[in-house]
């Protein structure tokens, strides 16, 4: 829609005012086609056997289906590597991301 939007605007400043409306029209028509085409080509290459690995929402885990891990089996997410009286670790880590 990026593209669309700055060729629409390109269109609309050499007047033709449904330009703009018919870019972003198109785009997202080209997305929903490349999505459906794609989802039913996924499915005939899955019935062909052609994709052999494929895991089945039957055969998940649990925690993988519904996406919440038990309290027995959490991880630590996070590890300090700075005291938390001088400063949040979290706080220097998101700067440091926007930095870089």
């Amino acid at each position: 829609h990026g593209s669309a939007s700055v060729v629409g605007d390109i269109f609309t400043g050499l007047g033709w005012e449904d330009g703009f409306t018919l870019g972003l029209t198109f785009a997202t028509v080209g997305i929903f086609i490349s999505i459906s085409i794609g989802m039913l080509m996924l499915q005939f290459a899955l019935k062909m056997g052609w994709i052999r690995s494929f895991t089945t929402f039957d055969s998940m885990d649990e925690h993988e289906r519904k996406g919440l891990v038990k309290p027995t089996e959490q991880e630590p997410v996070m590890k300090d590597t700075m005291s938390s009286l001088s400063v949040d670790s979290f706080a220097i880590h998101a700067a440091l991301v926007v930095v870089v």
